[in-house]
């Protein structure tokens, strides 16, 4: 196993770094599909397209891609709902 840096600008001009530990244990193709679902849940563009492509380079298709990218939006859809909820019920409870 080994640690790969990731270093890139975010939409706001700040220098992102990320360590990503690199392993046997989890394939490839998972590890992108997984970085294309955290890319859309963390709302990082640069993330996503550098998944995506990632993706592409190992063969995963289309139809897996999209599948990918639809749960994870449903998710973030319903995350970002219950955040709501959640800030709404707590501003209402300090008032």
């Amino acid at each position: 196993m080994y640690c790969q840096t990731l270093r890139f600008s975010s939409q706001d001009g700040k220098e992102v770094v990320i360590n990503s530990t690199k392993g046997d244990i989890v394939d490839g193709k998972t590890k992108e599909l997984a970085g294309i679902a955290a890319a859309i849940a963390g709302h990082c563009q640069k993330c996503f397209s550098y998944h995506y492509n990632e993706a592409k380079k190992l063969g995963i298709v289309a139809g897996e891609i999209n599948e990918t990218v639809e749960f994870a939006k449903a998710i973030r859809s319903a995350g970002n709902q219950g955040m709501d909820e959640f800030v709404d019920k707590m501003l209402d409870q300090k008032r």
